[in-house]
């Protein structure tokens, strides 16, 4: 998205911001601060909240190319009056398709439907969000919202995003908002295997769908009487297998705590249930394991601000388990062994 200099921005991974006062060899801006002094700051570092004075933040948007089984189409003709299917998603597309495990990452996010997007889109960190981006975008189209270095993927926030959809000017099937929490893994993006070829982009890249809602759409295929088997369905499905029993006696066994690992879809979730089923989990493995004399598990918590970890050893404390710090060179500070005896 374009800065000129007069715009009041907010800094995307730091915080601060200020007022731009000038632009610099088409990467810097210096932006001067409420403490009065002028900084260099990266412009895809910046968010702006307010633009100048006699100018409109528009960001740049692209129509999305026909697939190659289509022929071009205008919004209204691609599907028919009240049947459209929103499909929303992220795209991280690498800046050098050459080099994709090594160039940064743009993400985009694409509009694949005949709604007008009107969203937001926050990091968690702690109990707040942050704001990142927000912006409308057009029907059928796909805009930049901001860049990733790939040094600093291994440290990716986890994203908020929540929108509207909605049509101008001529009646609509009303459609739910989108809140959902978006967690890119460093390791997905690290893939080759991970990034697609596609019809929005030349270059192959990672999607994230954000309007995928797998319940919802079989809900609506079935009867009233239907809800409750779908419903439970979806719950089996979502519940993964944490951790495999040992094949052989005094094999460690690993258990990942980090929630994405452990539900498939947990929008909607705040952070402390996130953090009670967390531990909730923690406790169903201690207790498959209470009669086995000498077994060690190790406990994935993660860094983060320290709740899961202080909680997950208050516990042990409690019920009187050893543990210690897992191995740094596999686990760095993110991992409790515990030794049941």
């Amino acid at each position: 998205m374009a800065l000129n200099v007069g715009d009041k921005v907010r800094y995307l991974n730091d915080v601060g911001g200020g007022t731009v006062i000038a632009l610099r060899d088409s990467k810097f801006a210096i932006v001067l601060q409420d403490d009065g002094f002028d900084v260099p700051i990266l412009i895809k570092e910046c968010v702006v909240i307010e633009p100048a004075a006699g100018t409109e933040a528009k960001p740049t948007m692209a129509k999305l190319p026909p697939t190659a089984q289509s022929k071009p189409y205008k919004a209204e003709e691609r599907t028919e009056p009240g049947s459209d299917k929103p499909k929303i998603l992220l795209a991280f597309v690498p800046n050098d398709a050459r080099e994709i495990l090594d160039s940064d990452i743009d993400v985009f996010i694409v509009n694949d439907c005949n709604y007008y997007l009107n969203f937001v889109m926050n990091r968690e960190i702690g109990e707040k969000h942050f704001p990142v981006c927000t912006a409308v975008i057009e029907p059928n189209t796909k805009d930049y919202l901001f860049s990733l270095e790939r040094n600093d993927l291994g440290n990716m926030p986890q994203y908020i995003f929540s929108a509207l959809l909605y049509k101008k000017d001529k009646g609509f099937v009303p459609q739910d908002p989108i809140n959902t929490k978006v967690l890119i893994k460093a390791s997905r993006l690290a893939k080759l295997s991970s990034y697609q070829k596609n019809a929005y982009f030349t270059e192959p890249v990672v999607f994230v769908e954000l309007t995928k809602n797998e319940l919802l759409d079989k809900i609506n295929e079935l009867p009233e009487n239907g809800f409750k088997k779908a419903l439970s369905d979806k719950e089996k499905k979502e519940q993964k297998i944490v951790y495999k029993s040992p094949t052989k006696k005094g094999e460690i066994i690993e258990v990942d705590l980090h929630i994405h690992q452990l539900l498939d879809n947990f929008s909607g979730m705040s952070n402390g249930e996130i953090i009670t089923y967390q531990l909730d989990t923690f406790k169903k493995v201690l207790t498959e394991h209470k009669g086995n004399k000498g077994q060690k598990i190790v406990f994935i918590h993660g860094h983060g601000n320290g709740t899961l970890k202080t909680s997950l050893r208050k516990e042990l404390d409690r019920i009187k388990i050893d543990y210690q710090d897992a191995s740094f060179r596999e686990y760095g500070f993110g991992a409790t062994l515990v030794t049941i005896k």
